[in-house]
């Protein structure tokens, strides 16, 4: 086992003048997460999570495209009433965009999958939520050749009393193709996934074995079969975060429990393609830290990153701190390493390769980087190909000022949810409508009166569509 010491997060990092790089934060509202990303053909990046600007009721999903530059371009929004959430997005070229999330807009309050489907403009396709009778939150999702999805998280209670490993394969019309759920009597939750091949995934998460808290990994067909499992840990807790598939070997990053100790250390290993332990690497750091995220370029340049409560590290008060930094594939230090942190938390929750061979994240940020407070921001952040980075960030962008959403054109149908019928604003009367169900499928349309009629309508999730002004306007309902 390698050990990894402070002077890793201490060290400098250089700039070279003419690479592209930024460190950028976006603010809408009290609350906004960045969750997922995405980098376009042109350069540009898609970046998906949750947010409370666009609803007075709860937080939405959305979509926000930024330049190569990290410069704001548009912002969508989608959800119901409930709290809904954009975990990761994926970008077909000629098509559109596809987010995958979880959400509690549903009949009974609980939580379920979410699809989102929209065009290249972000404007809604279809959205679509599944999953079991019980409470279920997806982490961590693949695309497949056939431009269907792997999802990956935990529902509670299925199979067991607690959380259970909940795996749903999509079409490319995201309707399910199989589900699976793997439990022990405790908590098990699958939080990556990531693609060997055009039929195989591995999956990591956490599990029991023994009746001991270990972490896991699974390899996969795309057909649900499941080729091997193996557990890590033995006599220590250990938890995967996330897990990447390079040059014939798994690396994963997580966390370990040593014994003795309260708080979790970082903690990444590297095995073989048949699960076998090869290597890992923790730090003996003095509070709580683990390694959220990974993307691999080469086998010299291996990203973390790691969120850090420990005053090993020099960290800001007021909650977690976020850092990036850079091993070979045998996790020997390779000399970056950098903070992208302020008071209050700060958090990587997704990093990916970009075109230019730098790498870029996304994560959440306090919304005040000085003085304490409870609100959050996004934070976007690119890294050049030779580690040039921007070390003070570009703060308070607005995440919605230049979105094709307008407040004024938009509209409200009453009640909601709704047992009958909905009323419908007088500005509306002789506007052409379309009402979708979850499965993106048109269940009636016509013109508005004063009403619509729901009450044949099965109870679930709804969204009514009108053109306005040469612009669509969308809102969702929720029959009861």
């Amino acid at each position: 086992m390698r050990n990894l010491t402070v002077i890793l997060i201490l060290s400098l990092s250089y700039v070279s003048v003419g690479q592209i790089s930024f460190y950028k934060t976006y603010t809408g509202s009290a609350f906004d997460e960045g969750q997922g990303i995405v980098q376009t053909p042109d350069s540009s990046y898609a970046i998906t999570g949750s947010s409370a600007a666009f609803s007075d009721n709860s937080g939405q999903a959305y979509l926000m495209l930024v330049d190569s530059l990290g410069n704001h371009k548009w912002t969508k929004s989608y959800g119901g009433n409930g709290s809904d959430w954009g975990r990761r997005v994926f970008h077909k070229p000629g098509t559109g965009f596809v987010i995958a999330g979880y959400t509690n807009s549903t009949v009974d309050g609980s939580f379920n999958f979410y699809l989102v489907e929209t065009d290249e403009s972000g404007d809604l396709i279809s959205e679509k939520n599944f999953g079991t009778t019980n409470w279920d939150r997806l982490w961590d999702a693949v695309m497949l050749d056939d431009e269907g999805l792997l999802l990956v998280g935990e529902t509670e209670g299925e199979n067991s009393l607690l959380k259970d490993m909940y795996i749903v394969r999509t079409d490319d019309q995201g309707d399910t193709v199989w589900t699976k759920t793997i439990s022990t009597p405790y908590d098990d939750v699958a939080y990556a996934i990531t693609r060997i091949n055009d039929t195989t995934v591995a999956i990591g998460g956490d599990s029991w074995q023994n009746e001991e808290p270990r972490s896991t990994i699974l390899n996969m067909h795309i057909n649900g079969d499941i080729n091997w499992q193996v557990y890590y840990g033995d006599t220590v807790e250990t938890g995967i975060r996330d897990i990447q598939y390079f040059n014939n070997n798994l690396f994963i990053g997580g966390y370990i429990l040593p014994i003795g100790k309260d708080e979790w250390d970082v903690w990444a290993m590297k095995t073989d393609m048949a699960g076998t332990f090869l290597m890992d690497m923790t730090a003996d750091w003095e509070d709580t830290d683990y390694f959220s995220s990974l993307v691999i370029k080469n086998s010299n340049s291996l990203y973390f990153g790691v969120n850090s409560n420990s005053p090993d590290l020099n960290v800001f008060p007021e909650g977690p701190d976020a850092f990036v930094s850079r091993f070979d594939s045998d996790f020997y230090f390779q000399s970056f390493s950098e903070n992208f942190s302020g008071v209050n938390p700060d958090k990587i929750h997704h990093m990916i390769n970009t075109s230019d061979d730098g790498i870029a994240f996304v994560g959440t940020c306090g919304d005040d980087r000085v003085n304490p407070s409870l609100g959050s921001d996004i934070m976007i952040v690119k890294i050049g190909p030779n580690d040039e980075v921007e070390t003070s960030a570009d703060e308070n962008n607005d995440l919605v000022s230049l979105s094709v959403f307008n407040k004024e054109e938009s509209f409200r149908v009453y009640p909601n949810p709704a047992a009958t019928e909905l009323i419908v604003p007088e500005k509306l009367f002789g506007e052409e409508y379309s009402i979708y169900n979850s499965l993106g499928k048109v269940v009636q349309n016509g013109e508005l009166g004063v009403s619509i009629d729901v009450s044949d309508f099965n109870p679930g999730m709804y969204h009514i569509k009108v053109l306005v002004n040469n612009n669509y306007s969308t809102v969702r309902f929720i029959k009861k």
